[in-house]
């Protein structure tokens, strides 16, 4: 089964930056969402509505104010991120911290779940060996 290419441009922690304010010490950034219709439009190479902010990997995969020019629709829409970051699909409205929590959560079920089918395979085999052995070779 050939799976979709993942780009930051489909995920959830693909946010514009303003400079923080001068009377903060030191300026902190604020980090704002991108909505489906900028995304769609940032897959087709238009940046248009981008303005002063930049734009970056809220988990700090990649900023675009420290990568040379001309490299934002490279990370943005080309680079496939499948099994490379943590790209997690975008979730219009849901905040950041939400977004980074229910991630852990989601990542640790699935391990589990993993984890419980290779048990229950062991188990399993475990079983039809200990049939087989029974079966040839009987005990008096």
């Amino acid at each position: 089964m050939w799976s979709r290419k993942q780009t930051c441009a489909d995920c959830h922690y693909f946010v514009k930056e303003f400079a923080g304010t001068e009377t903060a010490l030191p300026p902190r950034p604020f980090t704002l969402e991108i909505g489906r219709e900028q995304r769609v439009k940032a897959k087709h190479g238009d940046y248009s509505w981008v303005g002063p902010s930049s734009l970056c990997c809220s988990r700090k995969v990649w900023d675009e104010g420290y990568m040379s020019a001309g490299r934002r629709e490279k990370e943005v829409s080309q680079t496939n991120r499948r099994g490379k970051c943590f790209f997690w699909s975008f979730r219009p409205g849901m905040m950041l911290p939400a977004a980074f929590e229910l991630q852990a959560h989601e990542t640790d079920a699935k391990e589990k779940s993993r984890s419980r089918r290779w048990t229950f395979y062991l188990l399993v085999v475990g079983f039809v060996l200990g049939l087989v052995a029974k079966t040839c070779w009987p005990t008096s």
